[in-house]
């Protein structure tokens, strides 16, 4: 699995999504790529699901114009 370039490093070492109380992220699911300007903003999104060591299921998104990761929810 290839991931953006981010402050994290999934491949050694798994890495905290919102904190240490949800434990590492041990698995990802996708990308699933949202991208183009129809709203206006040239936009590239690459959305996974990531599953937590504590068993939480997170939807993030790496946003290649602002070159970083971001937490869209927690799905229930």
């Amino acid at each position: 699995m290839s991931l953006p370039p981010g402050p994290r490093d999934f491949h050694r070492n798994g890495w905290l999504v919102r904190g240490r109380e949800d434990g590492l992220v041990t698995r990802l699911y996708g990308p699933y790529v949202v991208s183009g300007g129809w709203w206006g903003v040239e936009a590239h999104r690459e959305y996974y699901f990531a599953e937590t060591r504590r068993g939480d299921l997170l939807w993030i998104y790496y946003d290649r114009h602002r070159r970083r990761w971001l937490l869209q929810g927690h799905v229930e």
